[in-house]
């Protein structure tokens, strides 16, 4: 039987400077992780004159540069593009600067994406609404575009065997919680309403990557939480740290103003944990009836559904749900076939 060639593929994704470890930085690793086992897999090298690879990975298109993106198809390789599109703004408004700025003569944000849109042999997006906003606000390619729901890390499915509730409980002496994981405090997380709703309800509140906090003032942040017994504030914890963390909390929340995926809503929810969102589009498609949908501004809709999640049994079909639809060998493996019909 004739084994299959190795592709040699490279991958780029921002600067090393900016890369603050949230979902985005995940999903890049676990996805060249999994490549690297099947394909020669390594980051670009930038200043190498040598172009000795068959397909780039290209995640994001802000920073990227369409020339060089045309540059590389003229010289054969095919271009993958994750645009990692998560708009903040409405689009009605994105849609009315559009006109204006696709007619200035200068280099603006839309028309850089759209170039670099353009410049691709494949899109990758993760979900209905980002794939709708491509096209209506970049023109970008519909034949281009492969809708793939992203998965979450293999490690999970083998260590939730393992680690139990106690490595958490035994340090921290938290359980029966609302857990907020994300990589930092932030305004598009919205965690300063989260704990504004919850505040005097007697709900124990845990908040991971409170080290780093953006754009919001530190001393908003700490006023709010120093000193309140029932908020715990961790740093970074490791994979074994998070699943026990996830076992001992009754909910998962996520606030956020825009999300990709919302990634760690399916690992909470695979790990025993009933699920309150945002009532974003990408996170309905991803959880569609396994969880409460909110008005993320509204402190009150935040209170009510967080109480009627605490008084809420597991809904055993939600373990089950993500493991069937959510895991990444399959997505690679879609990824792959995609890949293959544009080399060859």
């Amino acid at each position: 039987m004739t084994q299959p060639t190795k592709l040699r593929i490279r991958y780029f994704f921002n600067y090393p400077a900016v890369m603050d470890g949230g979902g985005g930085g995940k999903v890049i690793k676990d996805i060249t992780d999994k490549l690297s086992l099947i394909h020669d897999c390594q980051p670009l090298d930038i200043m190498t004159k040598e172009l000795d690879f068959d397909v780039f990975l290209a995640f994001g298109f802000t920073y990227l540069n369409p020339e060089v993106l045309l540059w590389y198809r003229d010289k054969g390789i095919k271009v993958v593009l994750y645009p990692i599109f998560d708009r903040m703004k409405p689009l009605w408004q994105m849609k009315l600067l559009k006109p204006v700025m696709m007619k200035l003569p200068i280099l603006n944000v839309y028309s850089h994406r759209k170039q670099v849109l353009e410049s691709a042999d494949i899109i990758i997006t993760a979900n209905q609404s980002e794939t709708r906003d491509l096209v209506e606000l970049y023109d970008a390619d519909k034949d281009k575009i492969k809708l793939m729901h992203y998965g979450i890390d293999d490690k999970f499915f083998e260590l939730e065997k393992t680690i139990t509730k106690e490595l958490f409980f035994d340090k921290y002496g938290f359980t029966n919680f609302v857990f907020c994981p994300a990589s930092c405090i932030y305004p598009r997380k919205n965690q300063l309403a989260l704990i504004k709703a919850l505040k005097g309800t007697g709900i124990k509140l845990v908040l991971n990557n409170t080290h780093i906090i953006k754009e919001y003032d530190p001393a908003e942040f700490h006023n709010l939480v120093d000193n309140d017994p029932n908020i715990l504030c961790l740093e970074r914890p490791d994979l074994d740290m998070m699943i026990s963390c996830y076992k001992n909390a009754k909910v998962s929340i996520s606030v956020s103003q825009a999300e990709t995926a919302g990634l760690v809503n399916l690992e909470a929810g695979y790990l025993g944990c009933n699920l309150v969102v945002s009532d974003l589009e990408a996170l309905r498609e991803y959880l569609q009836e396994y969880a409460i949908f909110i008005n993320q501004n509204s402190e009150e809709e935040i209170r009510n559904a967080v109480t009627k999640a605490m008084q809420s049994d597991y809904n055993p079909k939600l373990k089950q749900f993500v493991q069937d639809h959510y895991t990444w060998d399959k997505y690679i493996d879609e990824l792959l076939g995609h890949i293959n019909l544009i080399v060859k």
